[in-house]
């Protein structure tokens, strides 16, 4: 019963956050035009087209949740254009001020779309506003979301709201939401939601640089963009993460630790090893003039570092790397992006 209750629960979600939204706008944009049908007959048919469209969408978003499936294109295509077409049918301006360079994973990404047409709504209906400005950003090891009004504030997310619906969807997958919205000043929504148990085969990458690394990340991806470096050495069970082993011939992009995808690389040939078997001629053109025994310590002492956020990766609450580790060795070369 506890399983059915919950995806009772979840489609009631999904309604709320997705085609009864539409449908408040739809009634919003009928009101507009009957009230200008006698001075303004242009704007009236303007925004019964603008209607007629909400309603198509509405139509097809409950297409979508009979099978299934997730608000329109965004599966396919990702965030930008699916925020782009929401942002087209609102009555009011909605600018897209910032968004990753890579695909997020697919549970976040419905996330931040629910999000984002949850704060559309609202700002429509209740909070009179002008303007939304929406800005997803990525963190090291989470992506923020935030969706922010210029309208009269005063939201709570306790009083059973649509609010209340995204804070547990966002809870489910580790985050927090934050209502920051003052009586008179604007109502702004931050979606904080970790990244590491969510890595998936939606696009392999190769990922340089941490938070704390005083630019040695940003130092060895001019290097690979550049041709000076020609290999990557990193865990079997990443890859496996994400759909497996790259496959030689495969162009893989770039980016640093908060997502901004710097470039591109070809895979020309591929190893698999255990840690404790990584020679010389593995590293030579990983490390450029550190052996192996020096390269191995300085690997474990950065697996200690970041050992909490790989043992989350990996679901393995005790993990530790140790000399049976598989790890695969990438040579790569730079590629048109």
């Amino acid at each position: 019963m506890s399983i059915a209750d919950e995806e009772r629960r979840k489609i009631g979600r999904n309604l709320h956050d997705g085609a009864q939204q539409r449908m408040i706008v739809l009634g919003h944009r009928i009101e507009l035009a009957r009230r200008k049908l006698e001075q303004d007959p242009e704007q009236a048919a303007e925004h019964l087209r603008h209607a007629g469209e909400e309603a198509r969408a509405a139509g097809a978003e409950l297409r979508e949740l009979a099978r299934g499936l997730h608000p329109a294109g965004l599966t396919e295509y990702g965030l930008e254009p699916t925020l782009a077409a929401l942002a087209g049918r609102s009555p009011i301006p909605v600018e897209v001020v910032a968004l990753p360079d890579r695909r997020l994973p697919e549970p976040v990404e419905t996330t931040i779309y629910y999000l984002v047409s949850e704060a559309l709504s609202n700002a429509v209906k209740y909070a009179g506003a002008s303007r939304v400005l929406v800005e997803v950003t990525q963190d090291p090891g989470r992506v923020v979301a935030e969706v922010a009004d210029d309208g009269t504030g005063g939201a709570d997310a306790s009083a059973g709201s649509g609010l209340a619906g995204l804070v547990s969807r966002i809870e489910a997958l580790g985050g927090t939401l934050d209502v920051i919205s003052p009586a008179g000043a604007g109502t702004r929504l931050r979606a904080r939601i970790p990244l590491a148990p969510w890595r998936t085969a939606r696009e392999p990458f190769l990922e340089f640089g941490h938070e704390d690394d005083d630019g040695a990340g940003a130092q060895m991806i001019a290097k690979v963009l550049s041709g000076e470096k020609t290999a990557s050495i990193s865990l079997a069970r990443e890859w496996e993460l994400e759909g497996g082993t790259p496959k030689i011939g495969q162009r893989l992009p770039v980016i640093d630790h908060r997502g901004r995808r710097h470039g591109t690389v070809e895979v020309v040939r591929i190893a698999v090893m255990p840690f404790g078997e990584v020679d010389a001629g593995s590293v030579e053109e990983h490390e450029a003039g550190v052996g192996p025994d020096a390269w191995r310590e300085a690997q474990r002492d950065y697996y200690d570092r970041c050992r909490e956020q790989v043992a989350a990766l990996l679901e393995e609450p005790d993990w530790r790397l140790t000399d049976d580790e598989p790890l695969v060795v990438l040579r790569f070369r730079p590629a048109d992006a």
